[in-house]
């Protein structure tokens, strides 16, 4: 829900302000707020992780910017859509970085996502020009570089650490694009940037953490829940009924990510032998 009001909040401030200055002020309020657990946890700093915290942050801070980019051009639902391809680009990167070989299902539900996305391109879906789909698939790819990291450093960092390390780099890379002139926000927008630094913050300090302590597939599963709920604030707020292209587009991309999660192959480490025995055959005989 906290995803869904930020993306809801940023798509209107964001037909107003630059984009940059709307990631900015969400990043920067992020700071603030988590600087004092920052002080407290210096010294997991100097784990050799680090460079995977780094990754995390440099590639959470692309998918955002361009993420936000989306939600000033198209509909929050139409932007939370192509950024919910995300996990579908995890299985791939597994695949190269980890030898995490997709079972044949697992492709399957993969070729649903790319159909659900290729809808949100074609004429019938509202106000999704080339360039805003072109960009709302690489932020997608960078989410995935971002969550692969996150594998990586769950356990070594805090959740509080992480998402700060992301939102200093935000931060710092929104200040220094280049952008049309800043503008000093009037009442309303400061209104609606607070709320989305507010909302941005706890939805991203609960993602780490489901990613941290849940099961893969079980984190993915939840963050779906985002775009019906920002489909909702659109349709009761803005009374805005997605077309019956973006409907298609959002029941194919939602429905292959949470299946691909859900038929994710467990690592038999987290497993008796006897488990790991019996849920690779059912694995095998589903990717046959």
């Amino acid at each position: 829900m906290a995803f869904a009001l930020m993306a809801y909040c940023a798509s209107d401030v964001s037909h107003d302000l630059p984009v940059t200055e709307t990631a900015f002020a969400r990043a920067a309020l992020g700071c603030l707020m988590l600087a004092p657990w920052l002080l407290a946890n210096l010294r997991v700093l100097l784990s050799p992780q680090v460079r995977f915290l780094v990754l995390r942050a440099c590639a959470g801070c692309c998918s955002a910017l361009c993420y936000f980019y989306t939600l000033s051009v198209t509909s929050a639902a139409n932007a939370r859509a192509l950024a919910d391809v995300a996990p579908l680009f995890v299985v791939g990167l597994g695949w190269r970085l980890l030898g995490e070989i997709p079972t044949k299902i697992q492709a399957g539900f993969i070729v649903l996502g790319v159909l659900g996305t290729t809808c949100l391109g074609l004429p019938g879906a509202r106000a999704c020009p080339p360039d805003c789909w072109i960009v709302g698939i690489a932020g997608a790819l960078f989410a995935a570089l971002a969550y692969y990291s996150l594998r990586k450093i769950s356990a070594v960092f805090p959740t509080s650490v992480t998402v700060f390390a992301f939102m200093l780099v935000l931060a710092l890379v929104a200040a220094s694009l280049p952008d049309r002139s800043w503008q000093a926000p009037d009442v309303e927008q400061w209104t609606y940037l607070i709320l989305v630094g507010i909302f941005g913050l706890f939805g991203q300090l609960w993602l780490t953490a489901s990613f941290a302590r849940l099961p893969a597939f079980l984190a993915s599963v939840f963050n779906l829940s985002t775009l019906p709920m920002v489909c909702m604030l659109e349709l009761v707020l803005d009374h805005h009924w997605p077309s019956l292209m973006e409907c298609l587009a959002y029941g194919l991309i939602l429905s292959s990510v949470a299946l691909s999660s859900i038929f994710q192959p467990i690592p038999a480490s987290s497993l008796s032998e006897e488990e790991g025995s019996v849920l690779q055959k059912g694995a095998d005989r589903l990717g046959k």
